[in-house]
């Protein structure tokens, strides 16, 4: 049986039985003839292990494929035969939401972006809202532990060493309620205070207003100052979701977009843009200007992007497709979504010949969801977008395997299955919404019913059933005494030459543990919750007073156990907004009322500064 590799090569013919009898380092040659970010291994008796590869990128990928083999066969005898691999897509890109309240540690992000790197990632995108130290904008950012230049100079010169473009992503016309919410950023909003969404929920004014003349110098300042520590041919814009826009100024979305593409710094990047005010709007895509990429993003698995492509290709727009993780909004992930809304973007991208596929991760609601649980999505779009055909057959199941042996170091206590398993609870609802799981809703805005209204088909067999599969995944969990895991682990690396990746496995190890207990949490509370309510009535209201006290202890040992994990990984100024919508859960337990006025802590900032 072949080995399994993250991303599995697009070929390989290795040996089953025949093996090299020691490996003692690879020679290399430059080969033309491949493609692209293309590389060969050949691993014979007695000539040992060669890399033939097309450019540095190549060669990079090759050590990637090679290192993983050697973490399979750490005794060096690696099998006998041949790899030969390159991509499908060229660009295969990443976006981290670092604005919705969880800012990494650098430590942490560099962390992760020597993972994408090992899965053939080549692109990061840092999505920015007010989490960037923009000078002169102290106010905005002050509380959020921001990214300052120095941060993002070392970010990209990691980046830089491992073969992935750092592209600069600050929303410039929505999403701009962090910055609405102060004096006198609050002028240059379309509305004040708060306003509706395109779902009805309550939002805090954030759309900047384009036919404001102040609005484009702030978004001058914004671009100017981060392209000057970010350098590069690409800026991604935004311009997704101006909920406060009104349907008949959308022409003002071109004329705005057209405004960005002449500021001085932005001239002469191409400019990424989201793609649903085009897809909403089909009549605004022939003012779409030159230099110009749509993003074209949806997140769930039975979306077809053909007809997207096929519209803008008509007029000769370049398109990325963007699949996403599906883990926000869920806190325990919806994976089975998150590979087929990815097999899909990278098929049609293949198909299609389009330049990229990017995988966004984001934090909507405070961000709940740990970067555990957005592991597999980053796994299944790497993995698709290298070779789909290759790694075509990657499934909830196999995807576990993998993370084990690629992320964990094969660590005993399978911590990669305990994440896939999680992150099936979410199907077992027989009601499926898109963006969202409905299992958790009721946590985020408790005015919610359980088993009426959106989630008037689920009943306590339904709840029984999620109950028993995430037993099982909390037991696996359980059974572990963290120290000895942790030991045990490093000593299985003892043999490693390379003390930065023992230390990063171990790391990975314990960190996870405790976010994926904190996550089992979070979802037996969801559970507990869902279960007394249908029991009683469907509603908060409905719940006993003994009841509720039960749950408020159960929320606020997890919420404790949730910022300790939170520390694990991030910088602590969006702590307090992300656990804002857990306090607010505990205060209905204990006043026995859910408020349909909620819609989270920025809209209550927002009602308050009205």
């Amino acid at each position: 049986m072949h080995p399994t590799l993250l991303p599995h090569p697009r070929r390989m013919d290795l040996s089953t039985n025949l093996t090299l009898e020691n490996f003692v380092g690879a020679t290399y040659s430059l080969d033309e003839s491949l493609p692209s970010q293309g590389y060969s291994i050949q691993i014979s008796n007695p000539s040992g292990v060669h890399i033939s590869y097309r450019d540095e990128p190549g060669r990079f990928y090759a050590g990637s494929t090679l290192s993983q083999l050697l973490n399979l066969f750490p005794n060096g005898h690696l099998p006998i035969g041949s790899i030969i691999d390159w991509p499908d897509i060229p660009i295969r890109s990443v976006m981290l939401d670092v604005s919705r309240t969880r800012v990494p540690r650098v430590e942490s992000l560099l962390a992760l972006i020597d993972v994408l790197a090992s899965w053939k990632i080549n692109q990061l995108q840092i999505y920015f809202e007010h989490t960037f130290k923009y000078s002169g904008h102290e106010s905005v950012w002050q509380e959020s532990d921001p990214y300052d230049c120095d941060d993002i100079d070392r970010i990209n010169s990691y980046c830089k060493e491992r073969f992935i473009e750092l592209v600069p992503s600050q929303n410039m016309l929505g999403h701009m309620e962090r910055w609405l919410l102060h004096p006198p950023y609050d002028e240059l909003g379309i509305i004040k205070g708060v306003g509706t969404s395109a779902i009805g929920m309550a939002t805090p004014a954030s759309t900047l207003d384009p036919r404001n003349p102040q609005a484009i110098h702030l978004v001058e300042d914004l671009a100017n100052q981060l392209c000057e520590v970010i350098p590069g041919d690409k800026f991604h814009v935004g311009l997704d979701e101006p909920w406060d826009l009104p349907k008949d100024r959308s022409q003002d979305w071109i004329t705005w977009l057209d405004q960005l593409s002449k500021i001085s710094s932005l001239k002469d990047r191409r400019l990424l843009v989201w793609g649903d005010m085009l897809e909403n709007n089909p009549d605004l895509i022939t003012g779409i200007g030159r230099n110009i990429t749509v993003t074209q993003w949806n997140y769930e698995g039975n979306y077809d992007f053909t007809p997207g492509v096929e519209r803008l290709a008509s007029h000769q727009i370049p398109t990325w497709l963007c699949p996403g993780t599906s883990s926000w909004l869920s806190i325990a992930g919806r994976l089975q979504n998150a590979i087929d809304n990815s097999r899909n973007a990278a098929r049609v991208a293949r198909d299609h010949n389009l330049e990229a596929v990017m995988i966004t991760d984001w934090g909507d609601f405070g961000h709940l969801q740990h970067l555990s649980i957005s592991l597999p999505g980053f796994a299944c779009g790497a993995s698709f977008a290298w070779c789909l055909e290759s790694n075509s057959q990657i499934n909830s199941d196999s995807l576990g395997h993998i993370l084990d042996t690629h992320y964990f170091g094969q660590c005993r206590a399978e911590l990669g299955s305990v994440i896939c398993e999680l992150g099936q609870l979410y199907s077992l609802v027989p009601i499926q919404l898109p963006n969202l799981s409905v299992l958790v809703m009721h946590l985020y805005l408790p005015q919610f019913p359980v088993g009426s209204g959106l989630t008037y088909s689920l009943n306590m067999e339904h709840l029984e059933a999620i109950s028993a599969n995430l037993d099982k995944a909390a037991s696996r969990l359980s059974q572990y005494d963290l120290a000895k895991l942790e030991t045990e682990h490093t000593e299985s690396f003892r043999s490693s030459q390379n003390e930065i990746e023992k230390f990063s496995i171990s790391d990975r190890i314990v960190t996870s543990y405790r976010e994926l207990v904190n996550t089992s949490h979070l979802m037996q509370l969801a559970l507990e919750d869902a279960k007394a309510r249908i029991s009683a009535g469907n509603t908060l209201e409905s719940l006993s007073p003994e009841t509720r006290a039960l749950l408020y202890d159960k929320c606020q040992q997890t919420l404790s156990e949730y910022q300790t994990s939170w520390m694990l990984r991030n910088r602590e100024g969006g702590l307090q907004e992300s656990c804002a919508w857990l306090i607010h859960l505990m205060d209905c337990y204990k006043s026995g009322n859910a408020s349909f006025e909620w819609a989270g802590p920025l809209v209550e900032l927002a009602r308050a500064k009205k």
